[in-house]
């Protein structure tokens, strides 16, 4: 991705370099603040004194829409003027206006902390103040989102288990043992899944995972209980063969923000690249945590951030980076990451706790991304990223999924789907679960949990499916074929038509065929119109969704531009293929070892399309029998001789085994050759197995030769 990222240069670079500009003035100059936005989650306000109840009533609704904007939180600009000039204010006229402020925020059910004061005259004493709005209750917490990406070692789940459970690690990685998943992960130390963590932070900004007491740890019901905002974070992998799990979790849970995890000691990796390159294909902000900054010297971690400055400022990333001191730094960086144009980075360490406390500090600020209430509008829309099938209540079956748009309440019958057929059934959703609490209701930009009940006979689920509104217009259906305007990012050769990478589009992970429209190849950097078709079963996709594919090092990206209807699967010769069964024997004894039509993995399609190349131009392959279809199979060779009547094969002679026609010799006296035998996997392993050498026993002898013996 990182290659590609500095090969193709993106072709909103100029405006992205203004905003760089407009931000770097911002921050080097802190005694002005800009012209006041009639839009967005901060209000400028100078002095609230002496307030009529009419006026205050305006406050209110005013503190209701800022509120609203920042999606369960704002900031106000307390002695400011709507120019963005500090003007300050005495002592009586701030304890008026923090006042009158707290009594708008009772009225919306929010509280008020102060996030910085700042005195701007000695003489006499003037000073003003930022001040944070932020809603409680356990139905109107935010959430928001951040992924976890770096290479393998980086110290991400330490940074992780540092956060949420309060402690500090040893320096052998006793934090990350409580976020693992799988035996194997606490065994070599390397993160092979998806960990989802959540860090709760209440209306006044402390953080409620432990809060004073760090031996006490909270469950997550009780964190959502007591959080004003949830931060979710989900700890992806770093190592190179679990790529396509880190993709996964970057295209199907929707982060607001990456952080991006360097070890000071080793710098930036090839992993690092990576992930840079993916957060910048999907537009993703970013922030920059280096760990370990305890383990170099000073000089050492001054060479690592100027190269990962300079790693910042390639074509094609460009983005100004910050390097975080106190609190200040902390507060302007919370408010320009949401440009996506500033990296803040942090140098911390995961055993002394250095500047641990400048993190949370910037995860309680950093406001939510994506624009949610614009979505809840529309009509419900849930992805589903994981089933429970051993978690079945007396309700159905447990799924969980993001809400992409729309609200899903308790009650709802919704569109399940899609099936092997592209169609979809109808499912009842009886319960709702957000972190682990009941709740009646969710709406767009909501993670959760729900327990539906659907016809099991007609529907195998999985992830990918989604719950849509059944009166849609136009009507859920699954897609098989969808056209896309797509960047190559990096080939090693040209890509023709055929080609076979694996998408990735929110939950969706499946092989598809490509099709170029627009020339006979592609290579590294350039952008064409292609269409895919998914090579095993249909899927849901909307026009405007941005997805991966990869296939080895090939890489890209790509946005589903329109969608190709289709009355039922593709035509090819052969049955169709179905997906890989899951109850397939580990071991084969001698009898079954010959793998059946039924137990082997699916392949490719073959055979020819029913459209021919010159109307639609999809490779074709040679006509070949289907392995999975036994009516396929070609018949024996002519020249093989047919074995011989009964009345023609010798008796055998008295005291000779019977050689029939179901063992080896009556099967090569026929004529046929027997077939050999296929060895297993303990077959193998005892060839490969290394033999002991032979212990070689000594002779009886007297304890004089035995005492020889061992003095030679």
């Amino acid at each position: 991705f990182f290659r590609a990222i500095i090969a193709t240069t993106a072709p909103h670079d100029h405006t992205v370099m203004k905003e760089i500009s407009q931000t770097r003035l911002s921050l080097q100059t802190a005694d002005h603040l800009g012209q006041e936005d009639d839009e967005g989650s901060v209000e400028y306000k100078w002095k609230l004194v002496d307030i009529t109840q009419d006026r205050f009533e305006h406050l209110v609704s005013q503190m209701k829409y800022r509120v609203t904007e920042g999606l369960g939180e704002c900031i106000y600009e307390i002695g400011v003027a709507d120019d963005g000039l500090p003007k300050g204010l005495d002592d009586a006229e701030y304890a008026e206006t923090m006042c009158t402020l707290r009594r708008m925020a009772e009225r919306l059910q929010c509280d008020v902390s102060i996030v910085c004061e700042k005195e701007v005259q000695e003489s006499p004493v003037l000073r003003c103040a930022e001040v944070m709005i932020r809603k409680f209750g356990v139905d109107d917490f935010v959430d928001m989102r951040i992924a976890m990406c770096g290479h393998a070692g980086a110290g991400k789940s330490s940074l992780v288990g540092v956060l949420t459970r309060g402690i500090l690690d040893n320096g052998r990685g006793s934090a990350r043992q409580k976020v693992f998943n799988h035996l194997h992960e606490v065994r070599t130390g390397l993160t092979s899944s998806i960990s989802q963590q959540i860090l709760g932070f209440g209306s006044q900004g402390n953080v409620v995972n432990y809060g004073d007491n760090q031996l006490c740890q909270l469950t997550s019901e009780r964190i959502a209980e007591l959080s004003s905002k949830v931060c979710s974070i989900y700890d992806l992998a770093g190592h190179s063969k679990y790529l396509k799990c880190t993709v996964a979790g970057m295209t199907g849970f929707a982060p607001d923000y990456a952080c991006l995890v360097i070890r000071a000691d080793k710098g930036v990796q090839q992993m690092t690249r990576e992930h840079l390159g993916l957060c910048c294909s999907l537009h993703i902000p970013f922030f920059c945590v280096v760990t370990g900054v305890d383990l170099c010297c000073t000089e050492q971690l001054q060479h690592g951030l100027t190269s990962l400055q300079d790693l910042f400022k390639v074509p094609g990333v460009r983005k100004h980076t910050f390097i975080v001191k106190d609190t200040d730094d902390v507060i302007i960086s919370a408010k320009a990451m949401k440009s996506g144009c500033t990296v803040p980075i942090f140098c911390v360490s995961n055993v002394t706790g250095q500047d641990l406390d400048l993190l949370r500090t910037f995860l309680n600020l950093l406001p939510v991304r994506r624009e949610w209430e614009a979505l809840a509008a529309l009509d419900p829309e849930v992805v589903v990223d994981h089933l429970y099938p051993e978690v079945v209540t007396s309700h159905g079956t447990v799924v969980t999924g993001l809400v992409e748009q729309g609200c899903v309440g308790i009650g709802d019958v919704l569109c399940l789907g899609p099936d092997l057929e592209g169609r979809f059934v109808e499912a009842t959703v009886h319960t709702i679960q957000v972190k682990r609490v009941n709740v009646r209701k969710v709406e767009a930009g909501t993670h959760a949990s729900f327990a539906i009940s659907y016809p099991q006979a007609a529907l195998n689920l999985r992830k990918g499916m989604v719950l849509v509104d059944p009166k849609r217009v136009p009507k859920p259906k699954g897609a098989w074929r969808f056209e896309a305007n797509v960047t190559i990012l990096f080939a090693a050769g040209p890509i023709h038509t055929g080609f076979e990478p694996v998408v990735h589009c929110r939950m969706i992970r499946q092989k598809v065929r490509m099709l170029l429209l627009e020339g006979p190849s592609l290579c590294t950097g350039q952008q064409s119109k292609a269409q895919f078709e998914f090579l095993f079963m249909p899927e849901f996709l909307k026009e405007g969704l941005r997805f991966v594919f990869m296939e080895g090092n090939t890489k890209g990206i790509g946005t589903v531009s329109a969608l190709i209807p289709l009355d039922g699967p593709p035509t090819r010769s052969g049955s169709p293929p179905q997906p890989k069964a899951h109850s397939r024997p580990r071991f084969l004894s001698h009898s079954a070892a010959q793998p059946t039509a039924d137990s082997r993995r699916p392949r490719f399609y073959s055979g020819n399309s029913p459209q021919s190349p010159g109307a639609a131009g999809w490779p074709t392959t040679p006509t070949s029998p289907d392995v999975r279809s036994p009516t396929s199979r070609p018949a024996p060779p002519s020249t093989v001789a047919s074995p011989p009547a009964p009345s023609a094969v010798p008796s055998p002679g008295p005291g000779t085994k019977a050689s029939g026609l179901g063992t080896s010799a009556g099967t090569e006296a026929c004529g046929v050759k027997a077939p050999a035998k296929v060895k297993t996997r303990k077959d193998r392993r005892k060839e490969e197995r290394p033999r002991r050498p032979k212990v070689q026993m000594l002779p009886e002898s007297s304890a004089d030769d035995e005492f020889n013996i061992y003095a030679d």
